[in-house]
């Protein structure tokens, strides 16, 4: 007490200081130690921590979080058989994605049939849930996991077709395809006659979208022939389609999904 009451408020301040940079870095170490305790298992902890790293990616990129955050990961192997006949192994997980997400069924017109019909499940659902917000400003939280795992499994879909990894779509893991959007309070975060809307004012990236798409095919093409002769998808290429896909997802939530007011910024990354 004799020894602190020599200090001066400088130095007092000083010493608090100090005091405060120890204890944090006996509280960090301490985590770490519990992290690799049985308690805590190790796997869990690097769950978490390649969790906050891929939202840590997306907002330095962006400068701030947007509801819809997309990374895939990129591997260090491409298997060239595979590559050779993508399109078709990916027959199967193509019917069954169609069979779900694709307008289905046909009329007839004079006996024949004219065309298809139906939006299919995920345009069904995209019009009920516009419907509610307008209509009671509401957003049902198992339509919004519906949308999730469907674009997430959509998502691998093409991350597979798009030779961006070699591992077959699976209609439950994540794998590499990391897609995280956030659950709307409809009532404090969303219009409800924004709906009415969105649709209109999101044609400017449509348009964009087409043209990427252009550059999508043909990066595609070029990775494949480099994935045959070299065994390498160029990270320039896979940079560019992975931007591309994550200016579909942050459209697809904000015009289709209805996550979100805040309108998509016009960036790859």
């Amino acid at each position: 007490m004799c020894a602190l009451g020599l200090l001066d408020n400088r130095s007092f301040g000083k010493l608090r200081f100090y005091y405060g940079i120890v204890r944090y870095n006996a509280l960090l170490i301490s985590s770490l130690r519990l992290a690799k305790s049985e308690k805590f298992p190790l796997n869990c902890f690097n769950s978490g921590v390649k969790a906050v790293a891929r939202n840590w990616r997306c907002k330095m990129s962006n400068g701030d979080f947007y509801p819809a955050r997309l990374t895939i990961d990129r591997p260090s192997e491409f298997n060239r058989l595979t590559a050779l006949f993508r399109i078709v192994l990916a027959i199967p997980i193509l019917f069954l994605f169609f069979l779900v997400g694709v307008p289905s069924g046909t009329y007839v017109d004079n006996g024949h049939d004219a065309g298809l019909a139906g939006i299919g499940i995920f345009g069904a659902l995209s019009i009920a849930t516009a419907l509610m917000i307008l209509v009671r400003q509401r957003y049902p939280r198992w339509w919004f996991d519906f949308f999730l795992e469907f674009s997430r499994f959509g998502g691998r879909v093409f991350t597979y077709i798009f030779l961006m990894t070699d591992l077959y779509p699976s209609t439950e893991d994540e794998q590499s395809y990391h897609l995280e959007l956030d659950y709307p309070n409809a009532q404090e975060d969303l219009n409800r006659w924004m709906p009415l809307f969105k649709w209109a004012l999101a044609i400017p990236h449509y348009i964009v979208l087409a043209f990427l798409s252009i550059g999508l095919i043909i990066a595609v093409f070029l990775a494949w022939l480099s994935i045959l002769f070299t065994g390498n998808y160029p990270k320039p290429l896979f940079d560019y389609v992975e931007g591309v896909m994550r200016w579909f997802a942050r459209v697809s939530a904000y015009a289709f999904m209805m996550l979100t007011d805040r309108y998509p910024p016009f960036s790859l990354k």
